[in-house]
């Protein structure tokens, strides 16, 4: 037995079902066992009993908080290794006697067919159990229907943190309704979608869900069919969205077309409103086994790095001040006099207390008509209309009041993606 002070893993192959029939007693009076590893088609009936009461009594054996099930047998083989027949399969016995345990936190299951008994188990696991905060459900043959009613569990559950449904067929309309949930959930943190067959119809789905959630936190749709389609669908998604940290989009079919449109969505240079425009929370970025280019995996590689600042705030700064800082970018000021105000904009904006205040120098840089026409100080004038004491570039230490908060602007999208 592979244990340590707080783990036990029956799962290697050198353990018989007559072996772990002898250890499986002796978990009962150790009370540090915080993980138990199970290979479900290795357990007899006399094994079940002590697992199921260390799992439903408080009083017996220690309080386990994370239970993996594997190597579990198709339906119908329901005997054990010694030849005598279950009621019921070992897999579910412990998964039906779940919903009644109070202390599991995570909960992990591999390498099996479900049934209806089974679906209906685990969903009736996330409405009653209320400390769970990892739910594992890797290649459990679990198709787009089961995803349904597992999904609409999910909607109410509020304790859930990470759920993997990687390796199973959902297809799109498994994901779809799974969707639907997350745009309810409000518990979320993880979500694995690992090769779960989705497609574009199921990347509008996920898109949908960025859009709406603010408590995602770690997207992994690696591994599927989206495209550049769907790569376009997410990347407008990504925009509007201040969670998500990291997102994995490798071995999704995508071209430098559906590389270009993620990493536009993280830096896109074509004026300062569409760099306001672009996501600010993206950490880490997985393209990797797409047909993309070397040059474009560069491109997306800068973008990625302009995102890792300790805080939205100082991200939005400095894509600003690099933008204002490119000499390539000086014919968008439009004339000579703006662009000698560019100095005094980036001392603005290195010394502002408060990030949102950009707003007004992008809202007044994008309409120069609004400038003085001959005058610096004009300049500072027209952004600071608002201000009683109005800073001039002369200043020393420039500091911009926060006028207009980020959520009550409305910047422009940034370059259409067909």
């Amino acid at each position: 037995m592979e244990a340590s002070s707080s783990i036990v893993d029956f799962t290697p192959s050198s353990f018989t079902a007559h072996d772990i029939r002898y250890e499986i007693p002796a978990l009962l009076t150790n009370p540090s066992v915080k993980v138990l590893h199970l290979p479900t088609d290795r357990l007899d009936e006399a094994s079940i009993k002590c697992i199921l009461m260390m799992l439903l009594r408080d009083d017996v054996g220690p309080c386990i908080e994370e239970l993996r099930l594997s190597h579990v047998p198709i339906r119908g083989e329901n005997s054990d290794r010694d030849g005598r027949k279950h009621s019921k399969s070992p897999f579910t016995q412990i998964v039906s006697s779940l919903k009644q345990s109070t202390g599991i936190k995570k909960l992990t299951i591999t390498d099996t067919t479900f049934n209806a008994n089974d679906t209906s188990a685990v969903s009736s696991i996330l409405y009653d159990i209320k400390s769970l905060r990892s739910l594992v459900l890797r290649q459990c043959g679990i198709d787009y229907k089961a995803a349904s009613k597992i999904a609409c569990a999910l909607a109410s559950n509020t304790s859930v943190q990470l759920f993997d449904f990687s390796n199973n067929p959902i297809g799109n309309r498994g994901v779809s309704a799974l969707a639907v949930a997350l745009e309810i959930n409000t518990s979320i943190k993880k979500l694995k979608l690992s090769g779960t067959h989705l497609g574009i119809e199921g990347a509008v789905a996920i898109a949908s869900v960025i859009t709406n959630n603010s408590t995602l936190e770690v997207l992994d749709l690696s591994r599927n069919s989206i495209g550049d389609m769907g790569s376009s669908k997410i990347a407008i998604a990504l925009k509007s969205n201040k969670s998500v940290r990291q997102l994995s989009l490798r071995q999704n079919f995508l071209s430098d077309i559906g590389a270009m449109c993620i990493s536009l969505s993280l830096y896109d240079n074509k004026n300062l409103q569409t760099i306001l425009g672009c996501n600010h929370s993206i950490r880490y970025l997985n393209l990797c086994n797409n047909e993309v280019g070397k040059k474009c995996m560069l491109d997306i590689e800068t973008a990625r790095r302009m995102n890792l600042h300790e805080s939205e705030k100082e991200t939005i700064r400095q894509k600003v001040a690099f933008f204002l800082n490119n000499p390539s970018n000086t014919s968008y000021f439009g004339n000579s006099m703006t662009v000698e105000c560019m100095p005094y904009l980036l001392s603005a904006i290195s010394n502002t207390e408060n990030i949102t205040s950009l707003y007004n120098v992008v809202k007044y840089v994008n309409m120069p008509e609004l400038f003085e026409p001959k005058s610096c100080t004009g300049c500072a004038d027209s952004i600071f209309s608002n201000e009683t004491d109005t800073p001039r570039a002369s200043d020393k230490n420039i500091a911009i009041p926060a006028i207009v908060q980020v959520d009550d602007c409305e910047p422009s999208s940034a370059l259409s993606m067909n």
